[in-house]
């Protein structure tokens, strides 16, 4: 008897119920809410408020849209994009569900 990762059965089973979209959009914000300490590690209390206030995110078609309580927080996510890209590739490289983050938008609410 061979076992099988338990993120594969995860993701089987998002499938057969029909929310694998779903699925796969709370990966990717969780994922992005998990690397918020690395973008912000040489400020502390940044980091700190980062975590607090960057959670409301969403992903559709690619694309993690993250909002923010302004154009300071929309510019300095963007001055990171690139940074926010690669480590989302990076983490997401093994998922099964082949996840691919392709650009970033923040939305200031």
């Amino acid at each position: 008897m061979t076992f099988e990762p338990f993120q594969s059965a995860l993701d089987k089973a998002a499938n057969a119920y029909g929310i694998a979209r779903e699925f796969r959009a709370i990966k990717v914000c969780k994922t992005f809410e998990s690397i918020i300490p690395t973008l912000f590690s040489e400020n502390a209390i940044m980091s700190e408020e980062a975590q607090r206030i960057l959670i409301k995110n969403s992903f559709k078609d690619n694309v993690l849209t993250i909002s923010v309580p302004g154009s300071t927080w929309a510019s300095e996510l963007m001055m990171k994009k690139d940074t926010i890209l690669a480590l989302l590739a990076e983490r997401l490289q093994n998922d099964p569900s082949k996840i691919k983050v392709k650009d970033l938008r923040t939305k200031i609410v």
